[in-house]
């Protein structure tokens, strides 16, 4: 071949390679896509992530690298996140906001596969590794700050397929994604290995093993003896009452759907140790007045006729010299005598809809703002919600009962702070009647099965238009309602039991102290290779 066709034949070579990678990258995203959302795909996820460890190893260059990680990433969230134009229907900025998600993805992406090459030039580390790595950091990052919005955690996917979480109560979410990337390593190794029968065949077997370990040993102590089954059982009657948005909005309305809670409670009551209403189910504000002790006499009234205690979630508005000085979206117990059993204020807020990030930062805490005389009134505090001081635990009967409040049923670290503290259920209000019916109402009803298997512990969901469900301590679900339903639904659960809690409960996510030890691993030899030579 001549020195002209072998520079012909070069860059034609590495045009065929990126195209490659880059369809490599994209099916991956596209996949992970997919396996995120309701369809009980969860279990190919190593697969996206094989190819995305192919695409990765087909760039050349560091700004390849950064290119295809933002092309798997867009893609990833173009498909999963496809639910968010559901908010069409109430806005046209919808769909900025749709953009504004992939937009606010794609450079975490584009930094994991970028830190995987460049790890893998400074250490030696292979980047399929370093991939793995930087995905699950990045899946820990996504999950603080104000700005956080863990939806998309690889655990949270196999809420249909909850036996491939049966590991979670050892090694917590991030152990469930490093455990997929495992898998996808080992097949990596399969292929490589591929002229090399043997071998390939024992790299196969042991991927095949990661990917099923999971599902046998939960299959295994499930015969063996079912998480729960002794102790106390505790009946739940729920209300789903699919009140609409404009009913929410409209005070003329209130008596009617003061009407409906009362019906849909009367109903659910017989036989119930608790009755449950989903997030701001109860009409206009419960005020919590300075010196004066917390009551509620409209639910109170309710709880008498029932003979029940309610748990319900509500705006409650913080009140000092007549003027409102906090908005908290939260949960009250009112017991069957009518006495006050106690609030709870949302820990993680939804960025921007209910609270501004860093608002303390910026001078924009409402509290603040209400002391110094500044922007009083309750329409004021609205999208400026204030976290609540601390999680509670309600206590009825055998239940010690850890609130969470839609979104934050996404934070594994909150319901770990709850069982921390003696909780052993865990109850999700919550309002997906905005979404109508796209895939995000059955996809946000399965993934508090993470939250259950990692504590051990069951769920009950309380939805305003469903889907309202029961999930035990193995993450299997009950009885459940569907969309736009107004009904009742009584679910019995056995409180998760007494003690200190699952491995996860007491150690959090360990596994990101192993991170580091591969790049270190890896740069070690490669000194230890140098020396040698």
């Amino acid at each position: 071949m001549t020195a002209d066709g072998a520079g012909i034949e070069g860059p034609e070579s590495a045009s065929t390679a990126l195209r490659r990678a880059a369809w490599q990258a994209a099916a991956g995203g596209g996949l992970f896509g997919l396996c995120w959302l309701p369809f009980g795909l969860a279990p190919l996820i190593p697969l996206a992530f094989l190819l995305m460890m192919l695409g990765l190893q087909g760039a050349r260059t560091t700004r390849q690298a950064l290119w295809l990680g933002a092309l798997c990433e867009a893609i990833r969230y173009v498909v999963g996140a496809h639910f968010l134009l559901a908010l069409l229907a109430y806005s046209p900025l919808a769909a900025v906001f749709y953009l504004a998600t992939i937009v606010y993805i794609v450079p975490m992406g584009m930094l994991s596969w970028w830190g995987a090459f460049q790890l893998e030039r400074w250490t030696g580390l292979p980047r399929p590794v370093g991939l793995a790595l930087g995905y699950t950091l990045f899946e820990k990052l996504r999950s603080v700050g104000d700005l956080s919005f863990p939806a998309d955690l690889t655990d949270h996917a196999f809420g249909t397929n909850p036996s491939f979480l049966a590991w979670s109560d050892w090694i917590g979410p991030f152990g469930v994604t490093l455990t997929m990337c495992g898998v996808a390593l080992l097949a990596l190794r399969a292929i490589d290995a591929k002229p090399r029968r043997r071998a390939a065949l024992a790299w196969g077997a042991a991927a095949l093993a990661l990917w099923a370990g999971a599902p046998l040993t939960g299959l295994l102590a499930g015969r063996a003896a079912e998480r729960g089954s002794e102790g106390a059982r505790f009946r739940v009657g729920i209300v789903q009452p699919a009140t609409p948005v404009a009913d929410k909005l409209d005070p003329a309305r209130a008596p009617l759907v003061w009407d409906e809670l009362k019906r849909l409670t009367l109903e659910a009551a017989p036989g119930a140790d608790l009755v449950l209403w989903p997030e701001t189910a109860r009409p206009g504000y419960l005020f919590l007045r300075e010196g004066e002790p917390p009551r509620d006499p409209e639910v109170a009234a309710i709880a008498r006729a029932a003979g029940v205690p309610i748990l319900y979630g509500a705006h409650l508005a913080e009140v000092e010299g007549g003027e409102a000085v906090a908005l908290y979206n939260g949960a009250a117990l009112v017991r069957a005598d009518g006495s006050f059993g106690g609030w709870y204020g949302k820990q993680r807020l939804l960025p921007l809809a209910e609270g501004v990030p860093f608002g303390r930062l910026l001078g924009l805490d409402p509290r603040q703002r209400a002391r110094d005389g500044q922007h009083r009134g309750y329409l004021t505090l609205i999208g400026n919600f204030t976290p609540g001081p601390e999680p509670t635990i309600f206590e009825v009967g055998p239940a010690r009962i850890g609130v969470l409040i839609c979104y934050e049923g996404m934070y594994a670290q909150l319901a770990r702070t709850y069982r921390q503290r003696g909780a052993n259920v865990l109850a999700v209000l919550t309002n997906d009647l905005w979404w109508g019916h796209s895939t995000f109402a059955p996809w946000h009803a399965r993934m508090i099965a993470s939250r259950a298997v990692e504590e051990a512990m069951p769920a009950v969901r309380a939805a305003n238009s469903g889907v309202s469900s029961v999930t035990d301590g193995r993450g299997a679900s009950g009885p459940r309602t569907g969309l736009d339903e107004i009904r009742t639904l009584t679910v019995e659960l056995t409180p998760g039991p007494a003690g200190s809690g699952t491995f996860y409960t007491r150690y959090g996510d360990w596994v990101l102290w192993i991170l580091p030890l591969a790049p270190l691993a890896a740069w070690a030899a490669s000194r230890v290779r140098r020396r040698a030579s």
